[in-house]
């Protein structure tokens, strides 16, 4: 018989997987989050709006954002 299947979890244990779980879907969505504004960022600065109107409607830092354009400029200056 497959020792896997063998196995008995404890509460614990299986409070624990539970946990890491949600912890999981909870950095993804975080992920996701900071990638749409990434990428809210980025059609602004491509539209040239103003650094701080950036910074207001993506909720990124200011030094995130002007990280962006200087990567974004070095990226078509190539």
């Amino acid at each position: 018989m497959d020792q896997a299947n063998d196995m008995v979890w404890t509460e614990e244990e299986l409070d624990r997987l539970a946990l890491y779980k949600i912890r999981a879907r909870e950095k993804a969505r975080a992920e996701g989050r900071e990638q749409e504004r990434i990428e809210t960022a980025l059609d602004m600065l491509a539209d040239n709006k103003p650094i701080e109107e950036i910074v207001k409607y993506s909720h990124l830092s200011l030094e995130k954002v002007l990280e962006l354009r200087d990567s974004q400029a070095a990226f078509t200056a190539k």
